[in-house]
């Protein structure tokens, strides 16, 4: 005789469809938010480069025409110097104000991309200059921040300078100063 299988009840069959009918629309759901989360990110990341862009656009636009009325004032200074007579300082100084002025129109005219990927031919091109450009901005960089520095400390505490900076020192003038003031007689 045949043994007969076990049989699950209806109602148990119909919740482990269900559970699997759960499971599907769960994952649904995920890749779903998931989706929406990556489009999110790609929008804000595309909003973010924009907004770089266009405010990179404006502030070269900005150093380019104030870069334009030092190239002008330079090459008045070329003028001056070749109607005193110092032909060889004028020359140098034209062209002094002629690169100014090219680079000035180049920075109001290219916009952002343009910018960077000249920045990148160029340090493809002369590493050197790009590397040795790199500590000079870094040493220009790490002096004004001393200086800045300096100043805040100054503001912070009024009642006593900081060491090298007011009244006294070798100068033999008195003050308070990182030296001590000479005794009497020693003058």
């Amino acid at each position: 005789m045949a043994e007969a299988m076990p049989t699950m009840p209806e109602e148990t069959r119909s919740s482990t469809a269900g559970s699997n009918d759960a499971g599907s629309s769960i994952t649904e759901v995920k890749d779903r938010v998931i989706e929406g989360a990556k489009d999110k990110t790609g929008e804000v990341r595309e909003q973010t480069r924009t907004k770089i862009t266009e405010e990179l656009d404006r502030r070269s636009t900005e150093m380019g025409q104030q870069l334009g009325s030092v190239g002008g004032a330079v090459s008045e200074a070329a003028k001056k110097l070749r109607e005193d007579g110092n032909g060889t300082a004028a020359d140098l100084t034209a062209r002094a104000a002629d690169s100014v002025g090219r680079f000035a129109t180049y920075l109001e005219h290219a916009d952002g991309t343009r910018m960077l990927q000249d920045a990148e031919d160029f340090t493809r091109r002369q590493p050197m200059v790009a590397a040795a450009a790199g500590v000079l901005v870094g040493l220009i960089g790490a002096r004004f921040l001393k200086a800045s520095s300096a100043r805040r400390y100054e503001a912070r505490t009024p009642e006593s300078p900081p060491v090298g900076r007011a009244g006294g020192g070798a100068s033999g003038t008195t003050g308070s100063g990182p030296w001590p003031e000479p005794m009497q007689g020693e003058e």
